[in-house]
C-alpha cells in the first residue's frame, strides 16, 4: 500500500485466480462473457468505497513454467469523513484560537504564554493520535506533514510573542556609560544615611502626634518616592563639591520644612 496520500489515498487490491498444478498448455482461464458484478450497496466497507474494478486475464510466468489465471483489481478510495472531523478541523481551530494571542496585551506574559503551549501540547496529543490508525511506515504521508504545519503556525506565534517581549522591554539600543566621582559617592553616602535617618526619625514622630494611620502611609510613600528620585540624581553628578554643598542645602529645607508644619 502506497500511504504518502493518506487519507486522501486510493488503493489497488488485486484478487487472482489460478491453477499452480496445471501449465497454461493443460489449462487455460478465461472470464465469461457476461462482465461480473456484485451489488455494492450489500458490500460495503467502513474506511473504503469501491470506484471501479477491472478484469483480465493472462499467463504468469513460474519455475515450472507458465500458468493461466484470472485478476480482478477493485479500485477503492479512503473516506475522509473521519479524518476531516477527528483531526483536520481540531487542528484548524487550534491554530486559529492560538492567533487570539495577536490581540491579547503583550504585558500578559502569563496568559499568551500559557495559551501557546496549551495549543503546542494539544497538536501534539492529536500528532500522535492520528498516527495511531496507521501502519508504521518510515514516510511521512499527508496528514502528518498537515499536523507538523499546524505545529510550526503555532510555535510561529510564540516566537513572535517572544520576540515582541524582548523588543519592547530590553531594547535595542546601547547603554549609556556615565562617569561618576567615587569619592563624592562615598562621602555622600555616609552624609545622607546620617541625615535621611534623622528626617525619618523626626518626621515619623510628627506624623504620630498630628495625624491618623492612613496619613501616616501616604507620607511615608510621599518621602519615599522623594529619596528615589534623590538617588537616581546621583548617577548624573559628575561635580563633587558644588553638587554636595546643593545636597546640603535641600537638606536642610527639608527639616526647615518638617519643623514648620
Amino acid at each position: 500500500m502506497d500511504l504518502h496520500s493518506f487519507p486522501m489515498d486510493k488503493q489497488s487490491c488485486p484478487l487472482i485466480l489460478g491453477s499452480y498444478g496445471f501449465p497454461s498448455d493443460q489449462l487455460v482461464y478465461i472470464w465469461d462473457r457476461k462482465p461480473v458484478t456484485f451489488n455494492q450497496k450489500d458490500f460495503t466497507l467502513s474506511q473504503f468505497d469501491i470506484v471501479k474494478t477491472i478484469y483480465r486475464n493472462g499467463t504468469f510466468l513460474f519455475k515450472r513454467g507458465n500458468h493461466s489465471m484470472l485478476q480482478v483489481n477493485f479500485n477503492l478510495r479512503r473516506h475522509v469523513g473521519y479524518f476531516l472531523i477527528q483531526i483536520y478541523v481540531p487542528c484548524s481551530l487550534i491554530v486559529v484560537l492560538s492567533w487570539v494571542s495577536f490581540w491579547i496585551n503583550r504585558e500578559a506574559t502569563s496568559d499568551r504564554v500559557g495559551l501557546g503551549v496549551t495549543a503546542v501540547l494539544t497538536l501534539s496529543t492529536f500528532g500522535l493520535d492520528s498516527r495511531s490508525d496507521l501502519p508504521r511506515v518510515s514516510y511521512a504521508t499527508a496528514l502528518d506533514w498537515y499536523t507538523v504545519m499546524c505545529f510550526l503556525f503555532v510555535v510561529f506565534t510564540l516566537l513572535e510573542f517572544a520576540g515582541v517581549h524582548y523588543f519592547t522591554k530590553v531594547g535595542t539600543g546601547e547603554v549609556p556609560v556615565i562617569e561618576i566621582d567615587d569619592d563624592w559617592i562615598k562621602s555622600s553616602n555616609d552624609s545622607d544615611n546620617s541625615d535621611d535617618y534623622d528626617i525619618d526619625k523626626n518626621f515619623n514622630e510628627i506624623i504620630d502626634a498630628d495625624y491618623g494611620f492612613n496619613e501616616k502611609l501616604y507620607r511615608q510613600r510621599q518621602l519615599r518616592r522623594r529619596r528615589r528620585q534623590q538617588l537616581r540624581s546621583k548617577s548624573i553628578i559628575t561635580k563633587s563639591g558644588q553638587n554636595y554643598r546643593s545636597r546640603l542645602r535641600i537638606v536642610q529645607q527639608r527639616r526647615d520644612w518638617l519643623n514648620n508644619n
